[in-house]
Formats: structure tokens, C-alpha cells, sequence
């Protein structure tokens, strides 16, 4: 076998040298193409939508996780209720088998539906409360919720008891829940 001249090999590994990068070169005008980035669908105002994040929050609530149910809170409530204000006594009750009835309103903007749990109070004082046999302090409540659409998506402002939330709406009183629900449901889609 011959062997190579130093010249011949020095010239043959320089013009490897040169080859092999030219191999790679894209023309000038081919520019690399970057991944698209996947797109979040647009999320609408919808009765569903209000019903998801509202279940979503009061099942932050019945495992007492009252930050991230802080996170449901409108932008205006944030503001007015900075989140150690939010967290103070919230270890006084206990909420359980929370349950969104149904949306009584809905115009895209502003909602209001009604739900249901069972509330009981965890206080300490509570222990020095007498109670009969088979009597307990847990009680199922009924409010009803208003919801805000902030920062593309619907956002919690308040809780109101019955009492004072048909006082506030009094021409949804004489309105069957069912009735109003399937309407507004229709008209929001």
C-alpha cells in the first residue's frame, strides 16, 4: 500500500474541510422556520364556562384551599381585598357537596347563578355549644353568586343569602329558576 505524500494529505484534509461545511449552506433567502406556538382557544361567556369555573372554585373552597380560590376573585375584589384580608377567619367554616344549581343570568358581561353546600362552623367556641341528640349545626345553604367577564373570563364578585338578593332583584323572584336558566342558557350561546 502506497502512502501518502504530507502534501497530499495536507491538501486532501483541507479540502475536506472546505466541502463539508459548503454541504450545509442554505441559500440567502431560505430563512429557518420556527415551531408555531400553540394557540389557547378563545374562551367565551358562556353558561358552561360560568358553571365550570364556578364548580372549579367552590371545589377549591370544600378542600379549604382558599388561595387558589382567591384566584376566582374579579380584579375589583382583588383590589378591595388583598389576599391576607381574604384568608382571615376563613378557618371558622367548613363547606362541603357544593353544587351549581343553575345560571339565572347571563349577558356576556355579567351573570348570576345559584348554588347550594352545606355550611358548618368550625370555631372554636362552637365546641361550647350545646346541642340535643341527633342535632348538628351543619345546615345546606342557598346563595346566589354574581360573576363578572374580566380578563377573559368570568371572574367571582359576591355571594348574596336569598333574603337579600331577591330584595336586590325582586323581578327574578316571580321567575321559575328552571325556566330562566334554560332562556338565558339559549339566549347566551
Amino acid at each position: 500500500m502506497k502512502q501518502l505524500t504530507p502534501v497530499f494529505a495536507f491538501a486532501l484534509a483541507l479540502g475536506a474541510l472546505t466541502v463539508a461545511p459548503g454541504c450545509d449552506q442554505r441559500p440567502a433567502h431560505a430563512q429557518p422556520t420556527a415551531a408555531a406556538a400553540p394557540v389557547a382557544p378563545v374562551i367565551q361567556p358562556t353558561n358552561e364556562r360560568l358553571q365550570e369555573r364556578a364548580g372549579a372554585r367552590w371545589d377549591d373552597i370544600a378542600k379549604a384551599d382558599w388561595i387558589a380560590a382567591y384566584e376566582y376573585l374579579s380584579p375589583e375584589q382583588k383590589k378591595a381585598t388583598p389576599i391576607g384580608m381574604y384568608l382571615q377567619n376563613k378557618s371558622h367554616h367548613k363547606y362541603e357537596n357544593p353544587k351549581v344549581q343553575n345560571v339565572l343570568q347571563n349577558d356576556g358581561k355579567n351573570a348570576i347563578l345559584r348554588m347550594t353546600c352545606l355550611w358548618t362552623p368550625v370555631h372554636e367556641l362552637i365546641k361550647t355549644v350545646k346541642l340535643e341528640p341527633g342535632q348538628t349545626l351543619t345546615q345546606e345553604v342557598e346563595m346566589y353568586e354574581t360573576w363578572r367577564w374580566a380578563d377573559g373570563d368570568w371572574t367571582y364578585m359576591r355571594a348574596q343569602r336569598p333574603e337579600d338578593f331577591f330584595q336586590e332583584h325582586p323581578e327574578l323572584l316571580k321567575a321559575d329558576p328552571q325556566k330562566t336558566a334554560s332562556a338565558v342558557e339559549s339566549g347566551a350561546k
